[in-house]
């Protein structure tokens, strides 16, 4: 699998896991979030009860296991590259761009599946598509020209870059790419937070 120049010498597994990282923790937030208030009807049903924590508890719990496996990423690439670069700590940013992004996807989705029940269906199917039209298992520069802007869009793809950046130290950031997810990642945290706060007084009636 060529990498691309800025990648030269890196290990293709080490990269792969690089990549993985936030997809995991993306796909696990947004592959749970149709059930999460369902979850709990009888919890809401019996108390005033503030549901819209249950999808930040949902990430919360997603973000520990990610950090185990960024912790053990991380000790395997002081085995085998000796060191890692100070541009680790750009994984702060990028983690909370994609902690918004999937927080408001997962608001969403919570509250429209109490009325839509077959969402969650639907949102395995588009999670399994939306892997591979991101590069993680490839590389970027395997994908044509006259696509590139159209992967572009994807703020996932961003995130895995900026990843792959701070943790293999490798390359430099991309500040607008970076910019362009932070700003999608507010945008569905605010849509996110106003569709369930429009929803959640009716989850009892339909629960």
């Amino acid at each position: 699998m060529r990498l691309g120049q800025e990648y030269g010498g890196t290990h293709y597994a080490i990269w792969l896991m690089a990549g993985l990282l936030p997809w995991l923790l993306f796909a696990e937030v947004t592959n749970r979030s149709p059930s999460v208030v369902l979850e709990q009807s009888s919890l809401i049903n019996k108390m005033v009860f503030p549901s819209e924590i249950l999808p930040i508890v949902t990430l919360s719990a997603a973000i520990i296991s990610h950090l185990i496996g960024m912790i053990i990423l991380i000790g395997l690439l002081v085995v085998l590259e000796g060191a890692i670069s100070i541009k680790i700590l750009l994984v702060i940013p990028y983690l909370f761009a994609l902690g918004i992004f999937a927080l408001g996807i997962s608001w969403i989705l919570s509250s429209l599946n109490v009325f839509l029940r077959d969402i969650g269906q639907v949102v395995g199917v588009v999670i399994n598509i939306w892997f591979y039209l991101t590069p993680i298992v490839y590389s970027r520069q395997l994908v044509p020209e006259f696509v590139q802007k159209v992967f572009g869009l994807n703020p996932m793809l961003h995130i895995i870059e900026g990843y792959r950046m701070a943790l293999l130290g490798k390359a430099e950031m991309d500040v607008t790419g970076f910019s362009y997810t932070l700003v999608v990642g507010v945008v569905f945290l605010v849509i996110g937070a106003l569709t369930f706060r429009r929803l959640k007084p009716a989850f009892v009636d339909v629960l």
